[in-house]
């Protein structure tokens, strides 16, 4: 409220040091961080919030990509168009019906479509498997 973005961007960086990992917690902690940050970005406009949760998504994209969240944040979020595309294809991917993915244009959805299509990230490469089975 008194606009002091410098404590609570120390405030949301304190509350992603402490995150509980807590197996029965319905809404993920790091999820939970991430969306007041996003909050906090939307309210204030100030980009340090965005800078931050855009930071916090991209890390989670590789430590657990089965989550569409984090995609999808940086789908919505990410001013790179390659890095847009490449997200939104995996969050239409893995929760085509995502409240975070609406808002982006149809034409940027096709577009995810077809790289998904093309690049294939989710098969494993023909040499691979050739390489991996029993003689």
């Amino acid at each position: 409220e008194d606009g002091d973005h410098d404590k609570a961007l120390k405030y949301l960086n304190w509350a992603f040091g402490i995150k509980p990992i807590d197996e029965f917690s319905p809404v993920m902690a790091w999820y939970q961080v991430v969306e007041a940050g996003l909050w906090l970005y939307e309210d204030f406009g100030d980009e340090r919030y965005l800078s931050r949760v855009l930071e916090l998504a991209r890390r989670y994209q590789v430590i657990a990509p089965m989550h569409a969240w984090a995609f999808a944040v940086v789908a919505k979020y990410s001013d790179d168009p390659e890095e847009r595309i490449r997200s939104l294809a995996m969050a239409q991917y893995l929760d085509r019906d995502s409240a975070l993915l609406s808002g982006i244009s149809d034409s940027e959805k096709q577009a995810a479509q077809k790289w998904i299509e093309e690049v294939r990230p989710l098969e494993k490469p023909q040499s691979t498997v050739d390489s991996a089975a029993p003689a």
